[in-house]
C-alpha cells in the first residue's frame, strides 16, 4: 500500500504545482513527466519552462505548438496548428491534458498514454481535414479511458475518474486543475 500512497502524494504534489502556476497566470505547455523532478527536500517540481507563457485571463498562443509533436500535447493544440480552432488556447486547459496523461503514467510506469497513434494523427489525420471532429473524438478518448482495467485497489477508482476528467477531449468541459 505504500506504493500507492507515495503515486497519490506524487499526484497531488504534480497538480499542487501546476495550480500554483495557474494562479500566477503562467502555463507550463510542456507537462510530462521527463519535466518532473523530486528535490533534495523531497518535494516534486516541475522544471523546463522553455514553452511556458504568461496568459492574459487565461489565454495563451496555441497556433505554433503542434509544430513539435509531443505525446503529450492537447489536441486543441494541433487543431490550432493547422488552424481548424482559434488559436488562443486555455493554457490551464492544456495543462490538465498534460497532467492527466502524466497521472496515469503513474499508474502504469513506462507506458505512453495513446501511444498506438500519436494524438497529431488521431486529431488531424494524414490531413488535417481527414481527422475525427468532435464527438468522434470525444467517444475515441473516452472509449481509449474506459479500456484501463479497474484496479484492485478503491482509492484508485476516483484517482482514474480525475485522470478521466483531465483527458476530456472538450478543452470547455475539461476538469480543471485547482
Amino acid at each position: 500500500h505504500y506504493a500507492e500512497q507515495l503515486r497519490f502524494h506524487v499526484a497531488e504534489e504534480i497538480l499542487l504545482g501546476f495550480d500554483e502556476m495557474h494562479q500566477r497566470e503562467c502555463f507550463h505547455l510542456d507537462g510530462k513527466s521527463d519535466n518532473i523532478v523530486v528535490n533534495h527536500k523531497g518535494k516534486i517540481q516541475l522544471i523546463d519552462f522553455g514553452l511556458s507563457q504568461f496568459g492574459t485571463k487565461g489565454k495563451v498562443k496555441g497556433n505554433n505548438m503542434g509544430a513539435d509533436p509531443r505525446p503529450w500535447l492537447s489536441p486543441e493544440c494541433y487543431l490550432a496548428y493547422y488552424g481548424m480552432v482559434d488559436p488562443s488556447l486555455d493554457g490551464a486547459a492544456i495543462d490538465a491534458w498534460s497532467a492527466g496523461l502524466i497521472l496515469l503514467e503513474l499508474i502504469y510506469p513506462g507506458e505512453i498514454p495513446f501511444h498506438e497513434k500519436k494524438i497529431e494523427q488521431i486529431v488531424c489525420g494524414p490531413k488535417p481535414e481527414s481527422g475525427m471532429r468532435g464527438e468522434q473524438l470525444q467517444h475515441y478518448f473516452e472509449g481509449e479511458i474506459a479500456k484501463i482495467p479497474d484496479l484492485a485497489s478503491p482509492p484508485f477508482h476516483s484517482y482514474l475518474e480525475v485522470v478521466a476528467g483531465l483527458l476530456t477531449f472538450d478543452p470547455a468541459k475539461r476538469l480543471s486543475i485547482g
